[in-house]
């Protein structure tokens, strides 16, 4: 299972860095253990799905990931049809 991490609206494009809020910060540095360099999943909360790298924490103390690249969404299992 790969971790999830929840950051704000529209992620910006691959490469850049993106700190997270001090909850998520917590969550992934303290309860999943997540080390510098270990990958992970960004979900922005309105569909988006980046995959990504644990990057430093940044001067607040915020833990930061780098965004590597968007992750399409799956295609319907069967075709939609609507009558």
């Amino acid at each position: 299972m790969s971790v999830r991490v929840f950051c704000c609206a529209g992620v910006a494009a691959p490469g850049e860095r993106v700190a997270l809020d001090g909850d998520e910060s917590r969550y992934l540095v303290r309860v999943r253990r997540r080390k510098v360099g270990d990958g992970l999943e960004l979900l922005d909360g309105e569909g988006g799905k980046w995959s990504a790298v644990r990057d430093e924490d940044d001067s607040s103390g915020h833990a930061s990931v780098r965004v590597l690249a968007a992750v399409p969404p799956p295609a319907p299992a069967r075709p939609i049809l609507l009558l």
